[in-house]
């Protein structure tokens, strides 16, 4: 898997072309359809003063917040056309300048799946730190379960880095799965415009329905647990194992319990 550098040298290449090249056709259209349709439901009650576009890009997604970051600055350039109004600064992912506990929700779409597990775990770290308690974390990958169900292997850095709900779920515990969403169960730029049309309403049902994970990418919801209730638990249930640890001691020697050290 490539390097960050090499990964943001291939954006700054792209970048003059970006928008027409991945969302001028039928399979990007479709995509850049589902994705806005779920965040404009996820961020109807969140301002965009209080929302973070992490590797924003070229700004497709910059009509949901009032803050962008991105480490190309080729894309960055065509984003601040754009939003000309906005906070947008190129910044490595891993280590905003951003404040602990500034942002109510974070969105990144086509981000972590081209990171390797390592660098993808430090930005959900410092996703930790800049969203507020109960803040939301909105972010895709492909799905691991389709690749598993296909035998699907990706090559290259390109898409590559996939999770289960559970494998993403253990990266920080003081994220909760929320809700998590499907995109694209068929690979609908595939057919004919009109048969297009019926699958759309097809795959739209798919992409709701107990088989979503199944679907191209997942789109997931992340809410920030208070740090302090989720310490605190812990802290209880470290003290009733200490507790039954001494009122194991100290009852008297009533029973006859051999001990298997094997």
């Amino acid at each position: 898997m490539q390097t960050k550098n090499e990964i943001t040298d291939y954006y700054n290449t792209a970048a003059h072309d970006y928008d027409n090249s991945r969302f001028g056709n039928s399979y990007g259209e479709f995509i850049d359809y589902q994705e806005k349709t779920i965040v404009a439901k996820l961020l109807k009650n969140i301002s965009r003063n209080q929302t973070l576009d992490m590797a924003c890009g070229t700004g497709r997604f910059l009509d949901f917040a009032g803050f962008g970051i991105d480490a190309s600055e080729k894309m960055l350039e065509i984003a601040k056309q754009k939003f000309p109004q906005l906070s947008l600064s190129q910044e490595d992912a891993t280590k905003t300048h951003f404040d602990s506990n500034t942002f109510s929700a974070i969105t990144s779409f086509h981000f972590l799946m081209h990171l390797n597990k390592n660098t993808a775990e430090e930005v959900i770290h410092e996703c930790n730190r800049i969203l507020k308690k109960n803040g939301v974390l909105i972010i895709d990958f492909p799905s691991k379960y389709r690749k598993q169900l296909l035998g699907h292997k990706t090559e290259g850095w390109h898409c590559a880095n996939d999770y289960t709900l559970n494998e993403l779920s253990a990266i920080n515990r003081n994220f909760k799965l929320k809700k998590y969403y499907g995109i694209m169960f068929f690979p609908i730029h595939r057919f004919s415009p009109k048969i297009r049309k019926i699958l759309r309403k097809t795959d739209a049902f798919l992409c709701r329905s107990f088989l979503r994970r199944y679907a191209s990418y997942i789109v997931v919801v992340l809410e920030k647990v208070k740090e302090k209730r989720f310490q605190t638990r812990q802290s209880f249930t470290q003290k009733q194992t200490h507790n039954r640890s001494w009122w194991w001691f100290m009852q008297p020697c009533q029973y006859n319990t051999s001990f298997s050290f094997a």
